[in-house]
Order: C-alpha cells, then sequence, then structure tokens
C-alpha cells in the first residue's frame, strides 16, 4: 500500500519533492510512539536531533524542489499518505511482532503482496519482463532479495531491540547515502546544500543518540 501511494506520488511531484516529504515517515513513527507508549516520551535533545535532521533533509534537496502546481502538490499528499502508512506499519511491527522471526514476517509479505500486485498490474495492462535479459533478472533479485526481502528482516529486528528514537534517526541516512553514491557512480556534482544537508542530518543522530 505504501509503495502504490509513492509511486503515484513521485510520477506527479519532482524527486526532491518526493525525498523529502517520503523521509517524514520516522516523524510519523516517532510520534506515534511518544503519543502511545507514555514510557516511551523523548526528550528536549532528540526532538533537537530529529528537526536538525529532517532539516538536513530539506536543505540536502532544496535545490531539486521545482515549482508548485496543483499536480505537485496532489504528488506531495500522495507521498506523504504514504510516508504516513509507512509510520503506521513501523509501529504495528514494534507493538505486534516481538519474539517472531522476521525472517517467516519477510516471507509471508512477499507471499501476501507478489499475487496481489501481479493482479494490479495484469489489470492496467502491464506486462511481464522480460526474464532472458540479465539485466531484468539482477534488477528484480536485488530489489527482491536485497532491497526488500533482506532489509524487511533487519528493519523488523531494529524496530524490536532497539528504542524508536535511536531507528527513527538514523532512517534519514538512507537519502543522504543516495545522493553520496549518486555522486561516486553516477559522477553527479556534490553541492554546498547537499554537503550541509548531510552534515545537518549527522548532527541530528548525533544529539538523538548520545546523552
Amino acid at each position: 500500500m505504501m509503495f502504490a501511494f509513492v509511486s503515484h506520488g513521485a510520477l506527479i511531484t519532482t524527486s526532491g519533492r518526493t525525498s523529502v516529504f517520503l523521509y517524514t515517515q520516522p516523524l510519523f513513527y516517532v510520534g506515534l510512539v511518544a503519543w502511545l507508549i507514555p514510557s516511551e516520551r523523548f526528550g528536549l535533545r532528540a526532538v533537537l536531533g530529529f528537526v536538525a535532521a529532517f532539516g538536513g533533509i530539506i536543505v540536502l534537496f532544496g535545490e531539486k524542489f521545482g515549482t508548485v502546481g496543483a499536480h505537485t502538490l496532489l504528488g506531495d499528499g500522495l507521498v506523504i499518505m504514504g510516508a504516513m502508512i509507512w509510520g503506521l506499519q513501523s509501529f504495528y511491527l514494534r507493538q505486534n511482532l516481538k519474539g517472531i522471526d522476521p525472517f517467516r514476517i519477510a516471507a509471508w509479505t512477499q507471499l501476501v503482496a507478489i499475487p496481489l500486485f501481479l493482479f494490479l498490474a495484469l489489470i492496467r495492462g502491464t506486462g511481464l519482463p522480460d526474464f532472458t535479459d540479465w539485466k531484468v533478472i539482477v534488477a528484480v533479485g536485488y530489489n527482491g532479495v536485497a532491497g526488500t526481502g533482506l532489509v524487511m528482516v533487519l528493519w523488523v529486528r531494529l524496530l524490536t531491540e532497539y528504542t524508536p528514537s535511536r531507528v527513527g534517526s538514523f532512517m534519514f541516512l538512507t537519502p543522504v547515502f543516495g545522493v553520496f553514491l549518486s555522486s561516486w557512480i553516477l559522477f553527479e556534482p556534490l553541492t554546498g546544500f547537499m554537503i550541509t544537508g548531510a552534515a545537518l542530518v549527522a548532527a541530528g543522530i548525533y544529539l538523538v543518540n548520545t546523552q
């Protein structure tokens, strides 16, 4: 469900805005925990850390925000809805799946999602990819095994074993890695905004995870 909102939203808004609004997820997740679990309130230092980290994401992609129109705002809303669903899912996993093998959770997620999304793709007239092409095999294998399967296992384990503030704060590193990997692999230029944004994210994570 999250991917359905995010993928449709990303088509009608800019990549920079998608990156910023998708990573409101840690804010939704930590907000839910603080609201619904009285024993896990957060101090001023943690709040400042999250503000700094999210501010870093805004600075990181500030140059790519682009112009705002009706379609852009609709796309922003869809991405934010996806982030909210992601936050709700993370909260549910933390509260209800403690003690369950993360591999089982990942396996059942795939078993439910694959036939459902295959059916929806066929309804929309989307054909199957050409599995004789090695690039397709690598892409599907990476996204299915590494990008979804192993990441899901690690994500569930982190949610159940560490505090919400620690897990949530490190989520802001995902777009930072994306920017620096793009520079390293695709030779895209690093700007002052990007470096400043990364520094703010690092400062925010430091504030959240230290006394």
